[in-house]
């Protein structure tokens, strides 16, 4: 039973970080194999983003942090009850 539950934890675990190296890994080939294929589309897609990026950065930043400081209340608060 042990060995099972140890098993299962491991492969959930390298799941978890073959799942999140992908995504990373997107998000730097995407752009790359679209600026082969596309280039001055690219450029300026990847320009009117980073512009964007910009200009409502911190708001994102902002919203994720709180909503993420609130999460953590509500955990902390349900724990305690």
């Amino acid at each position: 039973m042990v060995q099972s539950a140890a098993l299962l934890f491991t492969n959930n675990a390298s799941l978890s970080i073959i799942l999140v190296a992908v995504i990373y890994m997107l998000l730097i080939e995407i752009p790359i194999i679209a600026h082969a294929i596309w280039p001055e589309t690219t450029i300026r897609w990847v320009t009117a983003v980073n512009a964007w990026l910009a200009r409502h950065g911190r708001t994102i930043i902002v919203v994720v942090a709180a909503g993420y400081g609130i999460f953590l209340i509500g955990s902390g608060i349900a724990h305690l009850v």
